[in-house]
């Protein structure tokens, strides 16, 4: 142990924890009083405030047909993978409300696209226009501006509040269907413990002194108004912060509602549980950061949560927020009722498929009424003739696409110029491969040789032995 980790503090492993208020947390479908979001109509403001805003950039413009096929031919060469990413993005072929995936690289996140798939097609009582669109399934953006001509669809992304743009990418956000926000968490309120609350993990994608790090520190040192645990450490960050402060049990998010203030920091990106609390009837502290999700632009400060400064700042201000909420009570249950309020109305499942439903509408728009024929006409797939099939199958060779000669013999060209790269590509990954392989076995032939030559000199037993050690672990 060196002398730096001997001077931390002791700190317990796990730390004492006070028991949650008894009681049952009352979990419901339907609340009276409430109501949920059924019509387009009914999501009017949050087109408004959302998709009107991811959409303005692409909708100058006229776009084609080709130049959407040339754009998915060479998506995996002209959109950089983000660094923390692995890498995962699709063409969604929407046909008769059944969606279809062709991989444009990576798979590791299928079971995010099989959720997506799922919400679609089970949704019988909403008729989804026919597409074909682009998904980045990754938390991290990857359309770095003038990198995507057309949009891509993804689940977070920055946004640059102050000048009501986009912040480094220029995504379109669709909601995220791998959670589910249908539950309403009721906890009478004279009953619920006046504390902020938080259990969250830090992740090895986060900076060591992240919103939820800075809290959990703080937390150590005013129990009597804070209860902000991390349950886990991932990653290399794992040595350094277990000296800071001691892991929290795990809480359900059920009994997340038994505490009346709700602490919602950001992960490495945007935060997807915050729509849950903002149903748990407690008011939101949430963190004031650059990630956002598709809804997050309706929602307004002190109205259905608490801004929270993020990094080192909410450390500064929680303690006086606590204290200011714990001196309005009445202010303070109001707001968390209105939170509650709007979540469901616009959150659960079937609002989310409405906006997606519209944000397809638009995305279609782009491209004057061609989309929905050229679907029809199996043009997608035709991008893929190599493929033969679709990822979750197409039931054979697709259709000509709805091109004409010329732009056909264009995407025909593109196609073999990809290969021609690959096949390069592949071709030089192969010789350093082969390369690499025979200076090994070189050096291994080089080696055994020594060996045998030392053995049978006088006084040279020992001699590999000595060789072993100049190595040094983990070289041979």
């Amino acid at each position: 142990m060196g002398a730096a980790a001997a001077l931390q503090p002791a700190i317990p492993l796990l730390r004492m924890e006070e028991p949650a208020p008894e009681g049952v947390v009352e979990v419901a479908r339907y609340k009276a009083g409430f109501d949920q979001a059924r019509t387009e109509e009914d999501l009017k403001q949050l087109f408004k405030d959302n998709l009107d805003a991811d959409m303005a950039g692409f909708r100058r413009r006229a776009w084609s047909i080709k130049e959407l096929a040339e754009f998915v031919l060479r998506f995996d060469h002209t959109v950089p993978r983000h660094e923390q990413g692995e890498g995962n993005a699709a063409l969604v072929i929407l046909r008769n409300g059944t969606a279809k995936v062709q991989w444009l690289r990576g798979k590791d996140n299928h079971w995010r696209m099989a959720c997506i798939q799922a919400a679609i097609n089970g949704a019988k009582s909403l008729r989804f226009p026919d597409s074909a669109f682009i998904v980045n399934i990754d938390d991290f953006p990857v359309c770095v501006l003038g990198r995507c001509p057309l949009p891509v669809f993804t689940m977070y992304k920055k946004w640059d509040a102050k000048r009501g743009g986009n912040f480094e990418t220029n995504e379109v956000l669709m909601p995220v269907f791998n959670h589910h926000y249908e539950d309403l968490y009721s906890f009478p309120w004279d009953r619920k413990r006046s504390k902020a609350f938080m259990r969250a993990s830090q992740q090895g994608c986060m900076v060591p002194n992240s919103t939820r790090a800075v809290l959990a520190v703080l937390s150590e040192d005013h129990p009597d108004r804070l209860d902000l645990g991390i349950t886990r450490i991932d990653g290399a960050q794992k040595h350094d912060l277990k000296h800071r402060f001691s892991k929290a049990g795990f809480v359900t998010i059920e009994d997340h509602a038994k505490w009346k203030y709700q602490v919602s920091a950001d992960g490495c990106v945007a935060q997807s549980r915050l729509a849950k609390v903002l149903l748990s009837n407690s008011v939101v502290l949430k963190e004031e950061s650059a990630w956002i999700e598709y809804y997050y632009r309706s929602l307004r400060p002190w109205k259905h949560y608490v801004p929270l400064p993020e990094g080192d700042g909410s450390a500064r201000v929680i303690l006086s927020l606590v204290d200011q909420l714990r001196g309005d009570d009445r202010r303070a249950q109001h707001l968390a009722e209105s939170a509650q309020k709007w979540a469901y109305r616009f959150l659960p499942n079937y609002p989310r498929l409405l906006y997606f439903r519209k944000t397809l509408v638009e995305y279609n728009a782009l491209f004057g009424g061609a989309m929905e024929h050229w679907v029809k006409e199996f043009g997608p797939e035709a991008l893929f003739p190599s493929n033969g099939k679709l990822d979750q199958g197409s039931g054979g060779p697709p259709p000509d696409a709805l091109l004409s000669e010329a732009e056909r013999e264009h995407v025909r060209l593109q196609q073999e110029r990809y290969r021609r790269r690959r096949r390069r590509q592949m071709t030089r990954a192969a010789v350093e491969a082969l390369a690499e392989e025979a200076k090994l076995a070189e050096q291994q032939r080089q080696f055994a040789a020594a060996i045998a030559a030392s053995a049978a000199a006088p006084g040279g037993k020992h001699w590999w032995l000595r060789q072993l050690r100049k190595l040094g672990p983990g070289r041979l």
